[in-house]
């Protein structure tokens, strides 16, 4: 199973169809949301930066799968530079 996949299965798995309406009104986006509590996103996105995964890996079709990729970058373990990097990818 692809990075993409597997991420798209956890927001699928952990979708708050209650917390959606109001995750819409606080952000602006136009992107799918959710509404998975910020918990559950930092948890995939720690998990994700321990494995190693680039955010090029990733699909950025949802408010949370960007947030997960923007966590991941600061969760890594990595210089300064190469953050910037990863999160140019990101922007």
């Amino acid at each position: 199973m692809s990075v993409k996949e597997e991420v798209k299965q956890y927001l699928l798995e952990h979708e708050d169809r209650e917390n959606a309406p109001f995750e819409r009104r606080i952000v602006c986006t136009n992107h799918k949301v959710y509404g998975l509590k910020t918990k559950l996103v930092e948890d995939k996105a720690r998990e994700l930066a321990k494995r190693g995964i680039c955010v090029k890996e990733l699909s950025f079709d949802s408010y949370e799968e960007i947030m997960i990729a923007g966590m991941m970058v600061g969760y890594k373990k990595i210089s300064g530079d190469e953050k910037v990097k990863e999160l140019e990818q990101v922007l």
